[in-house]
């Protein structure tokens, strides 16, 4: 296979399930996560933190970051048994599971994600078709 096609069929391949949006929602919220949980802060705090961190005033991204990744950061926090980074990014459709691909992820998923990673999207992230507030 010429070199061209090798380089074309691997970014053709990345690019499934999300490609670099489903890595980088799956990279971001991990790290908010772990800064949440090493600070004992909740998901928003831990969000306007790392904004905070950054060189430049962007409070409106921001604002829009702490809404969604504070959410979901909350979420994993208050039930770790229903929500992953994984799970939650595929909630906001960061990631999704393209035709003739199998679900994939970052980190260990809960049992009922291995066949569908949306059964349990909380109702904000716009899947109101899918349950929310059962305890497993």
């Amino acid at each position: 296979m010429p070199q061209k096609s090798k380089l074309y069929s691997a970014f053709a391949a990345a690019d499934k399930n999300g490609g670099g949006l489903c890595a980088a929602c799956g990279i971001l919220t991990s790290w908010i996560e772990q800064y949440a949980d090493a600070k004992g802060k909740d998901g928003f705090e831990a969000t306007r933190d790392i904004v905070g961190f950054l060189p430049v005033d962007i409070n409106i991204i921001g604002g829009i970051a702490e809404e969604i990744f504070g959410r979901m950061v909350n979420d994993i926090q208050r039930n770790p048994t229903w929500h992953t980074v994984d799970t939650m990014c595929y909630c906001i459709g960061a990631c999704y599971v393209s035709e003739d691909h199998k679900t994939c992820a970052m980190f260990d998923l809960p049992r009922y994600a291995e066949n569908d990673p949306m059964e349990h999207c909380p109702l904000w992230t716009g899947r109101p078709e899918i349950r929310e507030g059962e305890v497993l």
